[in-house]
């Protein structure tokens, strides 16, 4: 896969920019990168809250990338990759073993394509899932967290 420079925004990300704790400004300085995971999961909000989050998804404005690994029953046709390569398995076995099965599955899956995406395109995971960060570095790529973010917008 192409090998890009900037972001990879988790999909709580979002939230951290409704609720004002993240500044649009800060990603302003970046490529931003999104899978089909993403607009997908803040479709299921609810309400008003719903309508702000796709809302802060449009004025960011990120580029949208095919997941590495698709999955029967969630990944569109034409927005997921098939592929024998046993990363997203390996991923995902090590996100479970750290949540202590504290997640539903489909949570769980979709965080590591949205992970193993940005990996295979050798851009920084941006999440405030602990554990979805030390994956992501355990398997050789980049995270850091929304405070991390602005920390280093700041210097």
């Amino acid at each position: 896969m192409e090998s890009l420079c900037g972001l990879m925004l988790d999909t709580q990300v979002f939230d951290r920019v409704l609720d004002n704790d993240l500044p649009t400004d800060v990603l302003s300085n970046y490529n931003v990168y999104i899978t089909h995971v993403q607009p997908d999961e803040l479709e299921r909000a609810r309400g008003d809250r719903k309508v702000k989050l796709l809302e802060c998804l449009r004025r960011i404005e990120p580029t949208q990338l095919s997941t590495a690994t698709s999955v029967w029953d969630d990944t569109p046709w034409d927005e997921g990759s098939w592929s024998d390569d046993v990363t997203y398995e390996r991923m995902l076995a090590r996100l479970k073993q750290l949540d202590n099965s504290n997640k539903k599955f489909e949570n769980q899956s979709r965080d590591v394509r949205i992970a193993e995406t940005a990996l295979k395109h050798g851009l920084t995971l941006v999440s405030d899932d602990t554990n979805l960060r030390t994956v992501m570095t355990e398997f050789g790529g980049k995270a850091i967290s929304t405070m991390e973010l602005q920390k280093n917008w700041k210097n």
